[in-house]
């Protein structure tokens, strides 16, 4: 369907058909006054005829008209795919699905709560590239950097505990992975972030954090869980709560955010450790620390675009003007 980006020119339609009247009354009332002057053979003979193109001028001129409006209300048919140009920084958000983040100390639980951290702190830095890294006891990239936040929210809804079989909390490997995940090639700054309970006593984060630093990047770390601590869910084979993990004294283990570990990460990494509180508030203080990144040019697919038509009307256009002041054939003398 034909749309206009700019309709308003349309409305100057109204004017041409009053005009193009007034062009036809004038040409017939010139013909009407030099018939009752002489018979119109004798009058060309003169020289007293007038232009003889004025008539066709006249009237291809309102018809010119109405393309060249149609030209400025620029008329639009199909779409193509759009390009942008916008600053972006390089960032991996590292997201723990290991079983303890499934502890309901925060409603409805830790990896929900990070969930909806995530989205938030895409919606915030719109235009930044985003990746996800999820983590258990290993770590993957789940989606590559992109500026679709789109599809990185896909992939982030599907993440649960199951997606990675091996138990644990590899916070080492999930740093490596994101680093892994970076564009080398660009100047922009790279962050990571880390979204988890911070229970790690397999692994050296801090001297994969230094590794990340000597590579240009920073760590930013989010906690979540209370001091309290909560139990932490047993699941099936089918990735379904069916009670809470016991210890050997037959007590729900509990598990208890390590607040140290994650701060001693961030410094290593140069960034900030945030506590997760109240829903978004994670989110928020990160946008605002992010803020001042070193963002360079991106230039990516955008969002389909209508495709411009306005050099057909515009063609039209100026094929009627060049035909109305085509020179008239010469007519040979009696």
């Amino acid at each position: 369907m034909i749309r206009f980006a700019s309709p308003g020119w349309l409305f100057a339609l109204l004017l041409v058909a009053p005009l193009a009247f007034w062009l036809e009354r004038d040409l017939r009332r010139r013909a009407f006054l030099l018939d009752r002057l002489a018979e119109g053979s004798l009058l060309r003979r003169l020289g007293a005829g007038g232009d003889p193109s004025l008539a066709r001028r006249r009237r291809l001129a309102p018809l010119a008209l109405v393309f060249l409006l149609l030209a400025l209300a620029r008329p639009q048919l199909g779409q193509q795919a759009g390009r942008t140009q916008s600053e972006a920084a390089q960032i991996m958000l590292v997201l723990d699905v290991s079983a303890s983040m499934l502890a309901a100390d925060l409603a409805p639980n830790r990896l929900e709560r990070a969930k909806l951290e995530i989205q938030d702190l895409m919606t915030r830095l719109e235009g930044d590239q985003f990746g996800l890294v999820l983590f258990a006891g290993a770590a993957f990239v789940q989606c590559p950097l992109t500026v679709d936040t789109a599809m990185v929210q896909d992939f982030l809804d599907l993440a649960e505990p199951r997606t990675i079989s091996r138990p644990g909390t590899a916070l080492a490997s999930a740093i490596e992975a994101a680093l892994g995940g970076f564009d080398a090639q660009r100047e922009s700054q790279k962050v990571i972030i880390v979204f988890t309970d911070g229970e790690d006593p397999d692994s050296d984060p801090a001297e994969a954090a230094r590794l990340a630093v000597a590579q240009g990047a920073r760590i930013y770390t989010v906690g979540f869980g209370t001091l309290a601590g909560a139990a932490v869910p047993d699941l099936d084979s089918n990735g379904q709560v069916s009670g809470n993990i016991l210890g050997a004294d037959g007590q729900p283990v509990l598990s208890r955010p390590d607040e140290a570990l994650l701060t001693r990460l961030a410094t290593a990494g140069q960034g900030r450790f945030q506590r997760a509180g109240a829903v978004g508030q994670a989110a928020a203080a990160l946008s605002g620390q992010l803020a001042d990144l070193r963002r360079d040019p991106l230039a990516g697919a955008g969002a389909r675009q209508p495709i411009e038509r306005f050099t057909w009307p515009l063609a039209m256009a100026l094929l009627l003007l060049l035909a109305a002041e085509w020179p008239p054939a010469r007519e040979k003398d009696a």
